[in-house]
This record gives C-alpha cells, sequence and structure tokens, in this order.
C-alpha cells in the first residue's frame, strides 16, 4: 500500500493509523469505566457519584490520590500494582477476610476475599458498610472474589489501612 506514496505522505499515514488506535484505546477504557456497577446501598452509578462527590466536596476539587483527603497521619496507601482487569488497572491493599456483595442496591453476599493482601479496581461511596470491628465506612471497592471468581464490592472498613468514613488511599475513584 505504500510503495506508491511519498516519504511524507507514509509519514502521515503512519500517524493517522497510531492516532486512530490510540482514540481506539481510550475509547474502551472509558466505556469499561462507566460499566462499573453501583455499590450496595446506590440505586444506580450516577447516585454512587452523587453521594461520592458530595462526600468529598465535588469530584473535581480534589484528586483521587490527594493525601489531603485522608485523616489518618500514616503514609501507608496501596500502591503496589496489581493486575490488569476488564475494569482496567488495580493495586494491591492490606484487608482482611471477608464478604463481596452483589451492589446495585443490594447487600446480598457473593463470594470471599481469603487473600489479606489483595487487589482491588477502584472505589465508590455507596450505602453504610457491615459492621466490621469498629471500622465504620460507606466506600467500597470493586474487586474478584476468590471463592468463586465473582466481581463484586468489598467493603472500605475491611481494608487495614484509611480513616473512618474516609476513601481508602492509594485507590482510584469508580466514577
Amino acid at each position: 500500500m505504500f510503495h506508491h506514496m511519498r516519504r511524507s505522505d507514509v509519514r502521515l499515514a503512519s500517524a493517522s493509523i497510531v492516532c486512530g488506535l490510540l482514540l481506539t484505546a481510550v475509547s474502551v477504557d472509558t466505556a469499561a469505566a462507566r460499566e462499573v456497577p453501583a455499590p450496595p446501598g446506590a440505586k444506580s452509578a450516577a447516585s454512587a457519584k452523587t453521594a461520592a462527590e458530595r462526600a468529598l466536596g465535588t469530584a473535581s476539587a480534589r484528586p483521587a490520590n490527594d493525601s489531603r483527603a485522608f485523616t489518618r497521619a500514616s503514609a501507608a496507601s496501596c500502591s503496589a500494582r496489581g493486575p490488569n482487569t476488564p475494569y482496567g488497572p488495580s493495586v494491591f491493599c492490606p484487608n482482611f477476610v471477608a464478604p463481596i456483595y452483589r451492589g446495585n442496591g443490594s447487600y446480598a453476599k457473593i463470594d470471599t476475599l481469603r487473600t489479606t493482601n489483595s487487589w482491588f479496581v477502584c472505589q465508590a461511596r455507596g450505602g453504610p458498610n457491615p459492621p466490621f470491628g469498629a471500622g465504620r465506612n460507606h466506600w467500597w471497592l470493586l474487586t474478584q472474589g476468590d471463592d468463586y471468581g465473582r466481581w463484586g464490592w468489598f467493603p472500605g472498613n475491611a481494608i487495614k489501612i484509611g480513616g473512618q468514613e474516609q476513601p481508602i488511599p492509594g485507590v482510584r475513584r469508580c466514577y
């Protein structure tokens, strides 16, 4: 195809192909982010986004990894890179063994995290977490269970780092 073209035309055609591929990759990432289900207690992703914006002021006012968003004095955060997933990249966080919940308004238990250093894709604000020790939170983390491989929501109060009613440091927002 390129053997009858001038060099400048070949470079332009190559650049167009690369740009097209990059735009396709960006649109796929954006589409995947829109497919994230709502956490337990939130009927829809839109209601989860609104709740998160209310809790933090506005989503655009503070970046997802801004350390000022956390009240805990510890510098601990989820930062070790985890596997890529259908919902995007993940990070490892220290956690307790606890159930994973369905979401989209439901608190149904669908799987369990058995590992104590698990990976999480993102987090969203939803309904209150079930009681777990003294921790209280409305933040939920999207992950895949260890028993059945089901995708669902892990309660933020079962993560070993972070503050009360605060997002988990180092985990990106779903919405």
